[in-house]
């Protein structure tokens, strides 16, 4: 009998401690950034009191134009130095352990280099991944 009770109890705490709370709703804070377009464009219309008139009465100046900036391309990075000194390990005279550990970095260099290359990931990122996969090798290629 009070091993049954005890299993209710337990049993409903369990239930009552995993019920999933209702999460708050979020709600979007306005940021001051630009003015609305009908608001400059009012703000457009409208004279400057103070300002000089420029030109013949009614003729608006025209606002001064600057070039959008030009993007440069990105810089294309890559690991593959980091892959080769890896490869390299294999015919190296180091102990087995060390060259199973560089062929795994290899093998984890040889994956994330496309992705470099494409920027789809940070040089930085992808020679973490493959000195984690690697821990007794130190090529300095990979730092």
């Amino acid at each position: 009998m009070i091993r049954s009770t005890l299993l209710l109890v337990f049993g409903l705490l369990s239930v009552a401690a995993c019920k999933k709370k209702q999460e708050p709703e979020l709600t979007p804070i306005p940021v001051a950034s630009a003015p609305a377009p009908a608001q400059v464009a009012s703000e457009a219309a409208t004279p400057d009191p103070i300002a000089p008139a420029s030109g013949p009465a009614g003729s608006a100046a025209a606002p001064p134009t600057t070039p959008p900036p030009t993007q440069q391309p990105a810089k294309r990075e890559s690991i593959d130095a980091c892959c080769a000194a890896l490869a390299a390990y294999k015919g190296s005279g180091r102990p087995k352990k060390v060259k199973d550990q560089a062929e795994t970095g290899a093998r984890v260099c040889r994956g994330a280099a496309p992705l470099v290359r494409d920027g789809k990931t940070s040089r930085q990122a992808a020679l973490a991944q493959v000195r984690a996969a690697s821990p007794g090798v130190n090529a300095p290629e990979c730092q």
